[in-house]
């Protein structure tokens, strides 16, 4: 029988859609200031990641045992591997994405100029890296399932255009929301944590980039965050998984 490589890979896909899906939406209401209207929805999707994590974990498992012992699997060897590593990727932006949702329900509660998302202008800067990023995410899904050759450098000139994008526009964002702790002392810490869930958002997509065929891959630490932002140990993960 041949490997049950393919549902894993649009499992993985599908995945990656939900996730830039829903940072198309934030960046839409963030544009038409409709945050505190639509933050509660987004939270609620947010909270279902892990639910379509294990599903492609699931999905990937299947895979991984169609290609035991399996001489058709000879001729992909890092199709399994490569995309592992992908869902463990999107795994830390799922994370991510969910706190950083959290970050604007608690600025949209917020009065006045304490709140980070009161200017028109930050508003929409914080939408031009959500989209940025949403379009990183997308490119990102479909280098996982692309072999090496000119589709593969395609995607990553892709992705590396997107990431690019999304730093020079929070470059942009970075300064014009930077105030002093003894300004604006409700809403600085918020300020600090929206930039510090982007920065998280663009460098796991850069350090995760899936390696085939000799690809270098950026070393990235084996302890996870958990969601409250603390780093799990791989033994923590290994009984998660399992338990």
């Amino acid at each position: 029988a041949a490997p049950k490589v393919q549902p894993a890979e649009e499992a993985v896909l599908d995945l990656c859609d939900k996730m830039a899906g829903l940072l198309d939406r934030i960046s839409a209401g963030l544009a038409d200031g409709t945050v505190a209207d639509s933050v509660g929805g987004w939270l609620d999707e947010a909270r279902s990641f892990p639910a379509e994590i294990r599903h492609v974990d699931d999905a990937l498992r299947e895979a991984e045992e169609s290609m035991r012992l399996n001489p058709r699997s000879l001729r992909q060897p890092c199709t399994t591997l490569t995309l592992r590593e992908a869902l463990e990727t999107l795994e830390h932006e799922g994370i991510t994405i969910r706190v950083l949702v959290r970050s604007l329900a608690d600025g949209a509660r917020l009065a006045g100029p304490d709140s980070p998302m009161e200017d028109p202008e930050a508003r929409r800067l914080l939408a031009g890296v959500l989209r940025e990023i949403s379009s990183a995410v997308r490119a990102y899904g479909r280098l996982a399932i692309t072999d090496d050759g000119p589709d593969g450098e395609g995607l990553e000139s892709e992705l590396e255009r997107h990431l690019a994008a999304a730093r020079d526009r929070q470059d942009e964002l970075g300064g014009l929301v930077r105030i002093s702790p003894a300004d604006r002392p409700a809403g600085w810490p918020l300020r600090g944590e929206l930039m510090s869930h982007l920065d998280r958002l663009r460098l796991e997509l850069e350090a995760g980039r899936p390696g085939r065929g000799g690809r270098v891959r950026r070393k990235r630490s084996l302890r996870r965050p958990r969601p409250d932002g603390r780093l799990r140990s791989p033994r923590a993960r290994r009984r998660r998984l399992t338990g």
